[in-house]
């Protein structure tokens, strides 16, 4: 049914936008379209150069931690990554935002086996101040996500140059280019290895990499992109 009410919008629309070549591709395979143009503007970064960062309440400033965010259900994988945990004892993993049904639990009981479950910590829906703050101060950003459309976590996460590790499925690829480490499986000994060798190989020049490439992704350019369309048609 969901299917067939998307279907009459392409029907009825005269052009179609997408946020990612992964999602126009989807559309492809999924519905008709005809002779209709597919335009993928890509969504900006969402980091205000000019707000000062505040360090969530929950989190002991002192602690080396790796982050990640989104909402907190299965498809965002949380828990692939609970083996890093294991293997650096003085590594911390915060999760910001909302916390959804009971995946939170799964995560803590997969980490108490693991022995790690007080190194993991969720913060809940955070303040853009705050967000900021957890940007700036982790050690690296993880992001193994099953399911995304664009994934502008790691965006933000590449604009301020922090070393990357994500999934490599969906559009994920795509927005992270040749510049962020992507597991190649979730077994725990890839998971590990993946992290252990892009921390130890990161540098100056990679994070500068990461930086120029997060310059491609912003509002000014979808907001261009849109206006001479709107024009187009």
């Amino acid at each position: 049914r969901k299917l067939q009410k998307l279907q009459k919008k392409i029907d009825n629309a005269d052009a179609i936008t997408t946020i990612s070549k992964y999602v126009a591709n989807q559309i492809e395979d999924y519905f008709v379209i005809g002779q209709k143009k597919i335009h993928t503007i890509y969504n900006g970064n969402c980091i205000d150069e000019n707000l000062v960062s505040t360090k969530p309440n929950s989190i002991d400033i002192n602690m080396k931690f790796m982050f990640s965010i989104g909402i907190v259900q299965p498809k965002k994988n949380f828990h692939v990554v609970l083996p890093i945990l294991a293997k650096y004892k003085n590594l911390h993993f915060v999760i910001a935002g909302h916390e959804k049904g009971s995946y939170k639990t799964d995560i803590l009981k997969k980490a108490m086996a693991l022995g790690c479950e007080q190194r993991v910590h969720f913060t809940g829906i955070i303040t853009n101040s705050e967000k900021l703050w957890l940007y700036e101060n982790c050690e690296s950003f993880v992001f193994p996500s099953l399911a995304e459309g664009f994934g502008l976590p790691l965006v933000e996460a590449m604009s301020l140059g922090k070393p990357i590790f994500c999934s490599k499925l969906t559009s994920l690829p795509e927005i992270g280019g040749e510049v962020v480490n992507y597991f190649e499986s979730f077994d725990p000994e890839e998971i590990v290895n993946c992290y252990k060798n892009g921390m130890e190989n990161f540098n100056e020049n990679q994070k500068l990499a990461l930086i120029e490439r997060s310059k491609i992704f912003t509002w000014k350019n979808a907001a261009n992109q849109y206006l001479q369309l709107y024009e187009s048609l």
